[in-house]
């Protein structure tokens, strides 16, 4: 224990020690208010609906995150607020550096940002091509990402587990203002748009028309007996949500890279330009393997279809399979045809230049 022999006297010249660990602790205690003060500025929310992330307040969408997401807000400029959203996404989908970011993601059509290192985890965000990513940690395949933008404040709000207080176990009330005597309470002017009925399971009394948006171009129509759950609500019309099947042969991705088409001999003669790009082909399966190191383009035991085409061309292809087409894939047999759509993971491997791509449909002719 430190001992003072004068207490009445100048502390700094009876007690140096006191006041050497006074000064040497003054930093610290510094840095530990910087903290404080950078966790209050920032808390946790959730998206209230799909809703794009901006590069700047007000301006260049970057990604879009979907209702419920978690998101950590910081500062606000005018009506949007800070936002930070974190996720994985697997590393063949990221490309490299751009302006302040570590990584980017790659020309393409939109790529989901997961929850979790899985590619059945909850969907955070959909992610441009280009936009760019801070890296966190990398597990396997995966990268954990983090990208911090603008989102509108009526947009976020806290989860619905911190609402209440802890301890109390009971909601708080909200208490209305009460209007002074002998005036005329003010109508409330709704916030937005009305979701208090959203999630509403509903089905067709007759035949009805589903339309791009209110009063839109027909997209096609239920029938009496469909489910539908409601998720927003417009002049008089539903926005709704609904689930069925559909053949997959009939469908194709929804992006306008496909609108162009690509052949082999253009991802071998621009394997960076045409890296990420997505293309719909017809090929036929030659083979099923199972990649060895010496196939730089594929990772070591990935499983892949060695193909020939598409239509027209002579060209070997490798088509890597992700877990969720392995047993769609093995249903097509050796020297089979197949439809595909695939995602260009390298226009040109090693050691001989076979473009891989990777599988994100194919059905059996």
């Amino acid at each position: 224990m430190l001992k003072c022999i004068r207490p009445h006297s100048d502390m700094r010249h009876i007690c140096p020690p006191l006041a050497v660990a006074r000064h040497a602790l003054a930093p610290f205690v510094g840095s530990l208010a910087l903290i404080v003060a950078s966790a209050a500025a920032q808390a946790q929310g959730v998206a209230t609906r799909d809703v794009e992330l901006l590069a700047t307040a007000g301006r260049n969408p970057v990604a879009t995150i979907r209702k419920g997401a978690p998101i950590t807000t910081g500062k606000a400029s005018g009506a949007y607020v800070q936002s930070t959203v974190d996720g994985w996404i697997a590393a063949a989908l990221l490309g490299g550096a751009r302006d302040s970011f570590a990584l980017t993601v790659k020309p393409g059509g939109a790529v989901r940002l997961r929850s979790s290192a899985n590619a059945q985890a909850a969907i955070v965000a959909d992610l441009r091509g280009g936009m760019g990513l801070n890296e966190i940690e990398r597990q396997g395949a995966w990268v954990h990402i983090r990208r911090t933008g603008w989102l509108p404040a009526k947009a976020v709000s806290a989860p619905a587990a911190e609402s209440a207080s802890p301890s109390s176990g009971t909601t708080p009330a909200t208490t209305a203002p009460v209007p002074a005597q002998g005036a005329t309470a003010a109508p409330t002017a709704p916030a937005g748009p009305d979701t208090t009925r959203n999630g509403l399971v509903l089905t067709p009394a007759v035949q009805t028309a589903i339309a791009a948006s209110p009063g839109g171009d027909r997209l096609g129509s239920l029938g009496p007996g469909a489910r539908a759950t409601v998720t927003g609500r417009e002049r008089g019309w539903v926005r709704v949500q609904v689930e069925g099947w559909v053949r997959e042969a009939d469908l194709s991705v929804a992006d306008t890279a496909l609108r162009g088409s690509l052949s082999a001999a253009d991802l071998r003669a621009d394997p960076d330009g045409t890296a990420g790009r997505l293309v719909h082909w017809e090929v036929e399966v030659l083979a099923h393997q199972v990649a060895d190191p010496l196939r730089k383009g594929l990772a070591d035991q990935e499983p892949y279809l060695l193909a020939q085409g598409p239509s027209g061309e002579n060209a070997l292809l490798y088509l890597a399979i992700p877990p969720t087409l392995a047993v769609t894939a093995r249903e097509i047999p050796d020297l089979g045809r197949a439809i595909i759509t695939a995602r260009v993971r390298s226009g040109r491997s090693e050691p001989v230049g076979i473009p891989v791509l990777e599988l994100l449909t194919i059905v059996g002719r």
